[in-house]
């Protein structure tokens, strides 16, 4: 487990946070670890809004959540009435997975794949899916296999939504994203990816000035607290 990851699973033991993921913050958001909660679901609030607009115009979409965490956000997508499937390699997390879905009667249609993306069975589920989100699980997963197996997983017009860290030329610069993050694939590796795939690049956001500031916070949180 990386320190990223380490950091991320304690404080959403210990913070008592409903995710795994960081959280958003703008100015108008003082930075603690008392308004971490509301940073993710800022977060969160952002994908949702993505994924309503991806899908305004399929009828009855089915999502498939690949590395759905703790389940948080695959709940909220069951509770907005999408279709949801999740892939997820942890047996750790499936276990809260798996009781989050007990207490939605909503969740009867749902699968929960134990298993890693690259050994996710096309057999039971080739072309099945509208969209594929892929919430910081995007960059533990090797670009080829990604960009072989996805268009197998999705209906025509299907898109992906990706929201991750990726390593840029920023190393050394004094800016946002220096040392920042140490995950991710080349971000040049990605482009290339995508212009060699089926896939078009419909909206590209830089999201690192307001992620960044989740470094520090857990940095400090780590060193000093515990």
């Amino acid at each position: 487990m990386s320190s990223r990851e380490l950091g991320l699973v304690l404080a959403q033991q210990i913070l008592d946070v409903e995710d795994l993921h960081y959280g958003l913050w703008d100015a108008d958001l003082e930075l603690s670890l008392g308004n971490m909660a509301r940073a993710q679901q800022r977060y969160t609030e952002m994908l949702l809004a993505l994924i309503d607009q991806l899908l305004a115009d399929h009828p009855a979409p089915r999502i498939l959540d690949v590395g759905c965490g703790t389940g948080h956000m695959l709940q909220l997508m069951i509770e907005r009435g999408y279709a949801v499937d999740a892939v997820n390699p942890a047996a750790a997390l499936n276990k809260l997975v798996h009781e989050r879905l007990a207490a939605l009667p909503q969740s009867a249609a749902t699968t929960l794949y134990e298993t890693d993306f690259e050994s996710l069975p096309l057999a039971s589920c080739r072309h099945q899916y509208d969209l594929l989100l892929f919430s910081e699980s995007f960059q533990y997963i090797p670009l080829p296999e990604l960009f072989e197996k996805s268009p197998a997983l999705l209906k025509p017009g299907g898109q992906l939504l990706v929201c991750d860290f990726f390593k840029t030329d920023a190393h050394g610069d004094g800016g946002d994203g220096d040392r920042s993050f140490s995950g991710g694939h080349l971000l040049h590796e990605f482009y290339r990816s995508v212009a060699a795939s089926p896939f078009t690049l419909q909206q590209d956001e830089d999201l690192t000035k307001r992620i960044s500031p989740n470094i520090a916070l857990l940095d400090e949180w780590l060193t000093q607290r515990l």
